[in-house]
């Protein structure tokens, strides 16, 4: 007898999801994270671009349960990347949607290519994934900055969020949430002691 899924998810979803993460982490393991860190923001994009960088597998089954928990139906994620993370999302927002609450899951990303590779992916997981995501393509201190209305929940999983001005410009998205979670992205390892929710 198999043994259970941490997911209510379709056995093709499944498969998706896990081929997913391991090409995230078989481009992550041939990557030289010491000259990365050095390297200018130019640079470390370009070298980025064509990369997943998913969030952990189990760290997205967390949070697909505390959004299950919660019955969160309005989800904003910044810095979607390959759309991997952003299944998760939108498959908690998808079930916890009634009838008179619709789920929708407002993702961006700034790379033209990765937001394609997104869109494919998402296509891939069927109608219940795709049909509940709304792709914002651009710079996310522009993206996110009106037509959300009331956020249930906020993944910040973009190297902007280390910076003040990123900080200062979505401060009200960030207060406003119900809860969120930061990822701590492109650097392993590198825990500072800080809690990674936000409450």
């Amino acid at each position: 007898m198999a043994p259970p899924t941490p997911l209510t998810a379709s056995p093709e979803l499944l498969g998706l999801l896990s081929h997913l993460h391991s090409a995230s982490l078989d481009q992550e393991s041939k990557l030289d994270w010491n000259q990365i860190r050095g390297e200018s923001d130019k640079t470390f994009d370009a070298i980025m671009r064509d990369k997943y960088i998913a969030l952990d597998q189990d760290k997205c089954e967390l949070i697909y349960h505390l959004l299950r928990g919660t019955g969160a139906t309005r989800i904003v994620e910044a810095g979607t990347s390959f759309g991997v993370s952003t299944i998760y999302l939108a498959l908690a927002a998808a079930q916890n949607a009634t009838g008179s609450t619709k789920g929708l899951v407002v993702a961006t990303e700034k790379e033209e290519t990765k937001a394609a590779a997104a869109r494919s992916n998402w296509a891939q997981a069927g109608e219940e994934i795709s049909g509940v995501i709304e792709l914002r393509v651009g710079d996310l201190r522009e993206t996110l900055a009106s037509g959300l209305g009331e956020v249930d929940f906020l993944l910040l999983d973009s190297k902007l969020w280390t910076r003040s001005s990123c900080d200062r410009s979505l401060r009200d998205l960030i207060n406003t949430s119900s809860f969120a979670y930061r990822g701590n992205i492109f650097v392993p390892n590198s825990f500072n002691g800080e809690s990674e929710f936000t409450l």
